[in-house]
């Protein structure tokens, strides 16, 4: 069964927070396509993205290079040329320092399969605290 969504990651820096996000994605077994569009590639990132399949062997990845994202202008440039491999009915873009939710991702697929005049759909943004002096019901959580 071919993946009816692709995760499209546009990636500048931070390659330890792209390394867990797809450490993450490959122990949740996430289920779909998963492009990656560096616009500035880090060594280590590109080592283990061109052996993806032995690092993480639960995703299917597709890993593209693109020169540095120095400008507005070359970001836009990258995300239109990802956009364009993209080949599967729905994407959805991500940053590298989110985790996904495959059952609210499904959820998102469900309704917009079920209502083909809608063009988007978002789950909801689950967030964390880990101190807080703000919410005495959290002030304690460290």
């Amino acid at each position: 069964m071919s993946p009816r969504l692709t995760i499209l990651l546009p990636l500048k820096g931070r390659h330890l927070h792209t390394l867990r996000f797809l450490w993450h994605a490959d122990r949740c077994r996430v289920p779909y396509r998963i492009l990656v569009a560096d616009g500035a590639v880090h060594p280590v990132v590109a080592r283990v993205l061109d052996n993806a399949g032995a690092v993480f062997p639960h995703l299917d990845i597709e890993y593209v290079r693109y020169p540095d994202d120095k400008s507005l202008g070359h970001f836009y440039k990258k995300l239109d040329d990802a956009a364009a491999k993209v080949g599967t009915p729905y994407v959805m873009q991500v940053d590298n320092d989110d985790f996904l939710m495959v059952s609210g991702i499904d959820w998102c697929l469900g309704f917009l399969d079920a209502n083909r005049d809608y063009a988007s759909c978002s789950g909801g943004v689950g967030g964390f605290s880990l101190y807080t002096t703000e919410n005495i019901e959290l002030s304690q959580v460290i």
